[in-house]
């Protein structure tokens, strides 16, 4: 049920394979991130211009690049919890 609306600059929107950890960027902002589906959502550690998104088959690693500045490839371990470099 939608209680609420928020516009947000959602730049693309990935899943893994049992379609348990979602993962959406949001343009100029964080990565949002679901481990149950889309039940609840919690928020990555990065704020960056996010372009894209990719969760592997069993969604323990995340990718997500960037575009501003000088464009990097981020790297989730833990789900989309926190990126590095």
């Amino acid at each position: 049920e939608r209680t609420g609306s928020t516009v947000m600059n959602w730049q693309q929107v990935d899943m893994s394979s049992d379609g348990d950890v979602i993962a959406a960027p949001i343009y100029n902002g964080i990565i949002r991130y679901s481990s149950d589906g889309g039940a609840t959502w919690s928020s990555g550690d990065v704020t960056a211009s996010w372009t894209d998104v990719a969760v592997n088959g069993d969604g323990t690693i995340l990718y997500a690049t960037s575009r501003a500045g000088d464009p990097h490839i981020y790297r989730s371990l833990n789900g989309g919890a926190t990126w590095t470099l």
